[in-house]
């Protein structure tokens, strides 16, 4: 959602229009435009197109012809606490990820042992987490207890990666010259809170002006196409 929330952000600042319909196919034009057919039958052109799906991203990919790019599936949770004296943090220790910033986010890759079958036990999985901030993150202890005051949420879901376990965006051009008007921008994984806007403007500049900077590069769709 913050991909997606900064993407549109991007978008209508160059006064590109938003449209919610789920997108059942896309089919590339002779003269590069491209014929969006939504779900629901109606079908719209387009100038360029970003495929920010999630995890629809693979089949929308693979309805293109495009191949080589593998998606994996990871069930995880996330607490969410609001909270005051935590500002700035932001860590990766194993599957467990820690943003700060007035309202933190703990998630972690859910193992199977722990969710068979994709079945939920967000208490299990809260336990584990309050452990790791103990345990991996070093939080002290009458910290932890501040925190297991505050309001809490619990958030649950499937986390996509590529097999390379970096996320993709760029345009598909490489692939097809017909599909260089498509861009892609998915994979976050477990980094979507830090690299959501960072993703968004480097996709956007792309699209805009034929550039993307060496950052941006380094996680660009490209580099499946060189190796």
């Amino acid at each position: 959602m913050d991909l997606l929330r900064a993407l549109e952000s991007y978008l209508l600042e160059s006064g590109a229009e938003t449209y919610t319909d789920l997108i059942g196919s896309i089919r590339p034009l002779e003269d590069g435009r491209l014929c969006l057919r939504t779900k629901s039958g109606e079908s719209r052109i387009f100038d360029k197109l970003v495929i920010a799906a999630g995890v629809g991203t693979q089949g929308l990919l693979n309805s293109l012809g495009i191949h080589g790019i593998k998606f994996f599936y990871h069930p995880g949770q996330v607490m969410a606490i609001d909270h005051s004296g935590l500002d700035g943090y932001a860590f990766v220790r194993r599957t467990y990820s820690l943003i700060g910033q007035r309202r933190m986010m703990l998630g972690s890759t859910t193992g199977k042992s722990l969710v068979p079958s994709f079945n939920i036990d967000l208490e299990a999985g809260r336990e584990k987490l309050w452990e790791a901030l103990s345990q991996e993150f070093c939080v002290r202890s009458d910290v932890l207890q501040k925190l297991q005051s505050c309001d809490i949420e619990d958030l649950w879901g499937v986390r996509v990666r590529i097999h390379d376990r970096l996320p993709i965006l760029g345009s598909l051009g490489a692939f097809d010259a017909a599909l260089r008007s498509v861009f892609v921008c998915s994979g976050l994984y477990k980094n979507g809170l830090q690299l959501s806007e960072a993703m968004a403007e480097w996709v956007v500049s792309e699209m805009l002006n034929g550039y993307m900077d060496e950052f941006g590069q380094a996680f660009h769709v490209n580099r499946f196409i060189r190796s």
